[in-house]
């Protein structure tokens, strides 16, 4: 196995199908981003909507990509800093 691969399967458990260069977002992954909507998703990203598409079409893209999509999609509570639980 490749140093990138050992490396790579660490990151996220929520990316699906990992190689050395790409990863492939899983269902629910894909389905979070389905109900966020393509302008908010592409606000809070910084990505375009053709990598959004992509993502949402199962192709594969870089690691850093998926993981800006996945600190995008997290709760409210833990983006908002001064707010309490």
């Amino acid at each position: 196995m490749s140093e990138h691969g050992e490396a790579l399967t660490i990151l996220d458990p929520r990316m699906a199908d990992i190689s050395p260069t790409t990863v492939v977002a899983n269902a629910r992954l894909k389905a979070q981003m389905r109900a966020c909507g393509m302008r908010p998703l592409m606000r809070t990203t910084g990505l375009s909507q053709h990598t959004i598409e992509k993502i949402l079409a199962g192709l594969p893209v870089r690691p850093t990509t998926l993981h800006r999509v996945i600190a995008a999609l997290r709760p409210e509570s833990q983006s908002q800093p001064g707010r309490r639980p």
